[in-house]
């Protein structure tokens, strides 16, 4: 009777894998869509958020292709395909100007429409241009609309 108890004792302090890593803080593996993608780094210039600016992000939404986010002043929207580690997007944005903050705005856009490749090592998104690394972003908990 006590070795019935003991199994039973064991195997309900048993956890999935994938619980036991959120409880001690791994980083999981993150997918690209459906997941809020921070920019980090854009065309080699690092991109820094000042104290609570809103960060420049975009997301993509695989029920219906389409990508939205946000590039420092302006929203942005689209459609994107995805074929394997391939990757290409269309995109437009509101037109407003702010002091500042144009130059990473068109970073984004440009490397969003440029990116040929992507891969993904745990919560690190990095997209590529003809083996050439365009963007680096990281994948934010929080959400951003």
């Amino acid at each position: 009777m006590k070795k019935l108890f003991l199994v039973l004792i064991l195997f309900a302090g048993c956890r999935p894998s994938n619980q036991i890593g959120e409880m001690v803080g791994a980083i999981q593996q993150r997918t690209l869509e459906e997941t809020t993608w921070i920019a980090k780094e854009l065309n080699g210039k690092s991109v820094e958020t000042v104290n609570s600016e809103k960060p420049i992000y975009f997301k993509l939404l695989v029920t219906d292709q389409k990508v939205h986010g946000f590039g420092g002043c302006n929203s942005l929207t689209g459609s994107y395909k995805k074929e394997g580690d391939k990757l290409s997007a269309q995109l437009a944005s509101t037109r407003m100007f702010c002091e500042g903050k144009m130059e990473t705005e068109q970073a984004l856009l440009s490397v969003l429409t440029g990116t040929t490749k992507y891969s993904i090592q745990q919560d690190v998104l990095t997209l590529k241009n003809e083996g050439k690394v365009v963007a680096v972003f990281k994948a934010e908990a929080e959400n951003y609309n």
